[in-house]
């Protein structure tokens, strides 16, 4: 089998869990509670590990989870809301293609509530284990800042 990825105009069907969290599709109820974890008052030590800035208002976190759910792994990647079991939105994580096929990359994020509790690497591991032997990635890669040591593990 070539390990060339899923084909690019292929919609995220795609869950995973964990025993932590269940990764799931993003909708309307993520919306809220993942616009205060990056905005919020612990926002900013979220959003200085990512080379983002986090949404500039509910709306554009409304159009991450419209594209999340319509657009293509060409076009978009795959994209995930991290829930705790008993449903709470407290992070996200994602791959899309790299320049050339099979190769993807990975970003992930958490609520700082939720940091040091082993929830990112547990979702980190099945992401991995899913892109390898599901969706036929022949490499997945993390670019993580160097001040960021837990994302660097």
């Amino acid at each position: 089998m070539a390990r060339t990825g899923p084909a690019r105009d292929s919609l995220n069907t795609y869950e995973f869990s964990t025993h932590l969290v269940d990764v799931t599709l993003p909708d309307d109820r993520d919306v809220a509670p993942l616009f205060e974890l990056l905005i919020g008052p612990e926002g900013r030590e979220v959003t200085d590990m990512l080379v983002w800035d986090g949404p500039e208002s509910p709306a554009n976190t409304e159009d991450w989870v419209r594209r999340c759910r319509t657009e293509t792994f060409g076009d978009w990647g795959y994209h995930w809301v991290i829930r705790t079991k008993d449903g709470e939105s407290i992070g996200a994580i994602g791959t899309r293609p790299r320049d050339e096929d099979g190769r993807a990359d990975v970003g992930y994020w958490l609520g700082r509530p939720h940091w040091g509790r082993g929830i990112m690497s547990g979702a980190l591991a099945e992401l991995l284990r899913l892109g390898f032997e599901e969706l036929s990635f022949f490499r997945m890669e993390a670019d993580v800042f160097a001040h960021n040591s837990a994302g660097r593990r």
